[in-house]
């Protein structure tokens, strides 16, 4: 509020001003503050909706980086039996050359039991 208007209001207090002319004054004053808060009033709303749509597009790719986490995590695993499996399958190829058939059939027993291990883990993680 300017000096002017304060003045007026304070002589109107006192009696000094008839009430039509401060009226007169500052009608026009409430009406632009009105739309000044009627313009306020609606940015702040586009700021909360936008706030809105940043908050849910951020918990979206935070859903869509856990869930690649868990593909990567399930991927790295997978690699690693994998890894497991072939060096046994290796050993017993290796084992079956040199005619240790002895060696062959515990390798041949710890792989069925790794990938049957392997198969449980594998349901467990899918339920």
């Amino acid at each position: 509020m300017d000096h002017n208007a304060k003045w007026v209001i304070a002589k109107e207090a006192l009696g000094l001003y008839p009430k039509r002319r401060i009226t007169r004054r500052i009608k026009p004053r409430i009406k632009k503050l009105k739309a000044e808060l009627k313009e306020i009033n609606a940015q702040q709303k586009r700021i909360r909706d936008r706030k809105r749509e940043v908050k849910k597009k951020f918990e979206q790719i935070e859903a869509k980086h856990d869930r690649l986490k868990k593909e990567a995590k399930l991927i790295k695993q997978q690699t690693a039996d994998t890894q497991l499996r072939l060096n046994l399958l290796f050993k017993i190829l290796k084992a079956r050359q040199d005619g240790d058939f002895a060696t062959d059939t515990d390798l041949t027993q710890s792989l069925r039991e790794l990938i049957l291990k392997q198969k449980q883990q594998t349901h467990m993680c899918t339920d």
